[in-house]
């Protein structure tokens, strides 16, 4: 698996690291995998994407699904106080729905399949998930968009639904 390390918001000392299977690379045409947006444990106020346990498991999880991960890395507490980093994670989402994103950076322009597309967390991690889920479907229900690049729309679906 490969990871590197993308800036989100410099003034906020925000960032992803995305994680692709070496596989993907070799694959003519580019397969598309899933996108797994993660967030991180610590109970807001330690670890980041770099963190060991974290790092694995990210990479373990673009290995075995296979999937493209991105890891979110956010400001953390007591210097930033929440809701910082529900706010980075917001934003994250919203930077990776965009056509900066999509357009600029090949392994998500290539590999990530922006229909298929999930939240998920560990400990303070799945809580920010579930916020950010929420924060953003509240937007989409009231006719905003998430992204403005239609072929990059993040697809939210029902639990279970079929495409």
């Amino acid at each position: 698996v490969l990871s590197k390390d993308i800036p989100i918001n410099q003034s906020k000392n925000t960032s992803l690291r995305l994680f692709l299977p070496k596989r993907s690379l070799n694959s003519s045409p580019p397969a598309k995998l899933p996108l797994l947006i993660y967030f991180h444990g610590g109970g807001f106020v330690i670890c980041n994407p770099s963190t060991t346990n974290f790092h694995d498991y990210c990479s373990n999880a673009a290995l075995q699904l296979p999937a493209v991960v991105a890891s979110v890395g956010y400001r953390l507490a007591p210097e930033h106080r929440l809701p910082a980093a529900y706010d980075d994670c917001e934003e994250a989402l919203r930077w990776l729905a965009s056509p900066a994103a999509a357009g600029d950076e090949p392994w998500l322009r290539d590999h990530a399949d922006y229909e298929n597309c999930f939240l998920m967390g560990t400990s303070a991690g799945g809580n920010i998930a579930y916020l950010v889920a929420l924060r953003t479907a509240v937007q989409v229900n009231k006719g905003r968009e998430v992204g403005h690049c239609p072929e990059t729309q993040v697809n939210f679906r029902k639990f279970g639904e079929k495409k």
